[in-house]
Formats: C-alpha cells, structure tokens, sequence
C-alpha cells in the first residue's frame, strides 16, 4: 500500500513538473523566430582614371593615398599642339566665310537676273548703232551710185561699204546681248551658281565643327575627379605619353560602398533590391543605415571565407547591402554583421 502510495506522488510530481515547464520543453523541440542575420566584409568601387585623349602629360596633382573631392582638376596634358589646331581651324574659317559671301553674290546675281540699268544701257546701244547703220546704209549706196559714173573713186566706195557692214555686225552682237540681259542667266548657270554656293556652305559647316572639335580636346586635356575617393596608385608622371586605353589613377570611392553577404535560397522571397539594413563594425559603436542594392540572379556555393553556420557547400546567392560613408571610416576587407529589421527567420 505504501508502495503504491509513493508511486502515485512521484508521477503526480513529474506530471507538475512537466506541466510547469512545458514552455521551455516546446521550446527545446520549435525553433524560435529571429531577425535575419548576415556575415560579410567590406567592398569598394575602384576606378581607373584616364585622359580622353592622347597627349603627353604636363601635371599630376595628387599623390597616393590623397584625398580628392569630385571635380577637383587632378591632372593636364600638353597643349601646345592643340592650340596651334585651333588657330588654324580659326584661319580656315575666316577662308571659308569669305568664300561663301563670294559664291552668295554670284548666285544671288545668277537668280535675280539682269539689272534694270544694264538692259537700259544695252537699248541705248542698240538704237544708237542703228542710227549710225542706217546712215552708213544710205552712204553706202550713194557711193556705190557715185562710183558707177566715176564721180567717185573705188576706194571711196569700198570704205563706204566696210562701214555699213561693220556697223551691221556690231548690231547684230549688241541686240544680241540685249536679247540675253531680258531673258536673263541660263537655267544651268543659276542651278551651277547655287551648287557652289552650297559647297562653300558645307565647307564652312566643316571648318567650324572642325573647331568645335579642337576646342573640345582642349577641355579633355584636363582630367577631373569624377567623385569623392583616395588615390591607391599612381601609374603615370608627368612627361610621359597618356591615352585613353592607359590608366594615370587608380581612385576608391569613398561613399557608397557596399558589404558583400550571401542569402541562402529560403530567404530569396523575404529580402528584395532597395530593402532597409543595419550594419555594425566590430570595434565600431556607430551603426550604419545601408539599403540592398543588388542580388544576384544565380547560385553559387558559399565561398571559402565567409562565416556561416550553414554547410559549406550550401548553394547561395551574392547580395551587395550598400552604406554611405562620407567619413571614410570603413576599410575594404572590414568584417561587418548585416541585420535586416523585420525579415523574420528560423
């Protein structure tokens, strides 16, 4: 009896003790919810910086390790051939421009036609050489009779007669040239006349894009900072030949940069581009508000060095959490913890 009392008390005191824990014990077999958390390092934006052109370089401001700020003028090339381009492309449109105003007035004359005052002048011409042909005509015969009764001499009559025609040819020619001041240029001459005058304008349009370009590489003889950043190296010095297939800086951004982590294949749907991060520093008390800014499209296995407590040969995809850092207070390579507030996980 005794046994079976201290039986029943032993599993009554197990039950309570069971029913008193029994949150702890689901807890021990249900994983509980957390923020999800993510382990990379620090990534920069390295550029290289080259001139535009091919020149020799004049002068390199920073030196490795300066700090530059965006426009700031870092480097200029020789210039001296590029101006004598310029003064010259100048001359050649002073050329130009007095060609096109000499095939404009051509054309314009070609197109308008004749002159009132020379038409006027050309009938004045013509009718006085037909008043001096009418009375060379009427002399002519007189003489030619005269001659006949040998009241005259041949030689009389002959000048006569040489008067009379030549009078006659020179008003042949004058109405002809009357006859071409109405009618005015030929269709052919007015097309030809606009023809040049079109060329003279290309070849004007040519010179000044041609300035145009020589100014232009005047600008790109100087090299400008394209963002705030450090020079890591300088590749280049002054005197030596520059191109724009040959690198003078190699610059790092300073601000954004971005923490390179990796998301596992369950957690593709819970975080998205533009999402909100917290990212923390080891040794640093300043948290830093970042934004995801890319995730990769494809799988990868998890490389060598990153810190996961999943497996090793778990496929997962690269994401890049960007942060603003204008202080440049973050090193490449700097391990940093990525939580994303309210991305629940188990």
């Amino acid at each position: 009896m005794k046994k079976k009392l201290l039986t029943a008390m032993i599993l009554l005191l197990i039950g309570a003790g069971v029913w008193y824990f029994r949150a702890d014990v689901k807890a021990w077999f249900i994983p509980s919810e957390h923020e999800l958390v993510l382990y990379g390092n620090v990534d920069n934006r390295q550029l290289d910086l080259s001139f535009l052109i091919s020149e020799r370089i004049a002068e390199l401001v920073p030196e490795e390790g300066s700090l530059i700020r965006k426009g700031d003028l870092i480097g200029s090339q020789e210039t001296v051939r590029i101006k004598n381009d310029i003064a010259a492309a100048k001359a050649n449109i002073a050329s130009c421009k007095a060609a096109v105003e000499a095939a404009r007035a051509t054309y314009e004359k070609a197109r308008n036609g004749s002159r009132l005052e020379d038409i006027a002048m050309a009938r004045s011409g013509n009718a006085a050489i037909s008043a001096k042909l009418r009375a060379a005509e009427s002399d002519y015969k007189r003489q030619s009779i005269l001659q006949r009764s040998d009241a005259v001499s041949v030689q009389v009559r002959e000048t006569a007669e040489a008067e009379y025609y030549f009078l006659k040819v020179g008003l042949s020619a004058v109405k002809s040239y009357l006859d071409k001041l109405i009618a005015g240029e030929r269709v052919e001459d007015i097309a030809m006349a606009k023809a040049k005058f079109e060329q003279a304008q290309a070849e004007l349009s040519r010179a000044e894009a041609e300035l145009v370009i020589q100014e232009q590489r005047l600008k790109d003889a100087k090299l400008y900072a394209p963002a705030n950043g450090i020079i890591c190296n300088r590749l280049l010095e002054p005197g030596e030949l520059a191109s724009p297939q040959t690198a003078v800086f190699t610059m790092a951004v300073i601000s954004p940069k971005w923490i390179r982590v990796y998301l596992r294949e369950t957690d593709l749907t819970k975080v998205k581009s533009g999402d909100k991060a917290v990212v923390n520093f080891d040794g640093a008390e300043k948290e830093f508000e970042g934004w995801v800014g890319f995730i990769s499209p494809s799988a990868e296995f998890t490389p060598k060095n990153i810190e996961t407590p999943e497996l090793r040969t778990s496929l997962v995809y690269e994401a890049r959490v960007f942060v603003n850092d204008p202080e440049n207070l973050l090193k490449l390579g700097a391990p940093a913890t990525v939580t994303f507030p309210g991305v629940m996980v188990k």
